[in-house]
Order: C-alpha cells, then sequence, then structure tokens
C-alpha cells in the first residue's frame, strides 16, 4: 500500500503526529507532504524499516514533544525479507522548536537524500545521525507569525524559508507567507511583522489595513 498524507493539520496527539511502523507492514511510495504537524506529544514523524521511497516534502514539523522527525532504519532481522528502495527523499521542510532532536536517525537508513530543509531550534539539537546526500539546507530562525502572536505557522515576510529570501530559491515549509492584519507584532503594538522593529513597512501595513 501507498499511503499519502498530503495538506493536512495533525496536532495535540497523545503518541507521534504520524507514525509508519514499517516490517511487519511494508510500505512503498509513501507521500507525506504540506501538512503542519505540531504539538504532538512523541514526535512528529516516526519512519522506520521497510517504509520506502518515502517523499518527505514541504512539512513543517514544529513544537512536538519528542524528535521532529525520527527515522530508524535497522537492518532486517534474519526471519525478515525487506528490500530497500534508495529513494527516501527529505525536501523543503521546516523541522524547528522540538523538544528533542529535529531529526534523530537511528541505525542504518540507506539512500536517504536531504534536500533544502531548514532544521532551528530544536532542543536536543538539529541532527543526530550518519552523514547523508545534503543539498542547500539551512539552520536559521524560521519566523513562524506564531512567534509574533499569531496562532499559525505561516511565515514573516523577511523568514529564509521564503523564496525571495534563500540562496536555494525555494519556499520551505508547510505554509507561505503570513502575519496577515495588522497592530498584533511582537511588541504589542504597530509593528505588523515579525522584525520587532516599527518602521515604514508597519505604516505601509497599516494603511493596508484600514
Amino acid at each position: 500500500s501507498a499511503p499519502n498524507m498530503v495538506n493536512l493539520q495533525i496536532s495535540a496527539n497523545d503518541g507521534w503526529g504520524i507514525w509508519m511502523p514499517g516490517y511487519p507492514y511494508a510500505s512503498r511510495g509513501v507521500q507525506i507532504r504540506q501538512c503542519q504537524i505540531d504539538h504532538n506529544a512523541l514526535g512528529g514523524v516516526t519512519l522506520t524499516r521497510a517504509v520506502m521511497a518515502t517523499n518527505v516534502a514541504s512539512n513543517t514539523i514544529a513544537e512536538n514533544g519528542g524528535h521532529g522527525l525520527f527515522l530508524q532504519g535497522d537492518l532486517p532481522m534474519r526471519t525478515e525479507t525487506a528490500v530497500y528502495d534508495s529513494t527516501t527523499i527529505i525536501e523543503r521542510n521546516v523541522i524547528a522548536f522540538n523538544a528533542k532532536y529535529g531529526i534523530y536517525m537511528l541505525s542504518f537508513f540507506p539512500g536517504l537524500h536531504y534536500y533544502r530543509n531548514d532544521l532551528f531550534g530544536n532542543n536536543s539539537g538539529d541532527w543526530l545521525g550518519n552523514s547523508v546526500d545534503t543539498i542547500c539546507n539551512l539552520s536559521a530562525d524560521p519566523l513562524f507569525c506564531r512567534q509574533a502572536g499569531f496562532s499559525e505557522y505561516s511565515l514573516a515576510a523577511s523568514s529564509p524559508c521564503l523564496q525571495a529570501n534563500n540562496v536555494c530559491g525555494v519556499d520551505i515549509g508547510a505554509l507561505g507567507a503570513g502575519c496577515t492584519g495588522c497592530c498584533t507584532g511582537m511588541r504589542g503594538n504597530v509593528d505588523c511583522d515579525a522584525e520587532n522593529n516599527v518602521d515604514i513597512s508597519d505604516l505601509s501595513r497599516m494603511i493596508d489595513n484600514l
């Protein structure tokens, strides 16, 4: 089977946000895309052995109670038969402010590709595991609108996760630019964005919202 989880909000569960156990429930072609995965007690996403050809792309995995993304790719036991695909791709995800590691890779996880992600502010560290094939990853504050008093994980206009503000040339995370409205800034006044200073851009936004 090939479960597809696309454009979902997965929040405040007592366990993991998404748990893919692998053997004996082998899955091929799993898609986890454009999901907001937050405030789950045990962690954001866990992928284990026999979950093959997986694409984890354009998600926001934040403020979970454990690891943001836990990869447990143990070698198969002698009684198991497992064929590993070499196309597991983790790309364009924001993985931030989780209680443990951003990504924790335990043991054998073959063929992992890790492209254009932003890992930041995870309590135990952003990454623990073997080196993998990496391209253009960031470690920068994503500047969630949530940090500026809003209730969402969209991004401030100056976020490095927006295409215009990074060298990777892509949007990163499940949600684009947000922080709409005015007068609810970090300073609690007419600071309308997450930059924590009042300037001409705040005046412009205030006029737009009159």
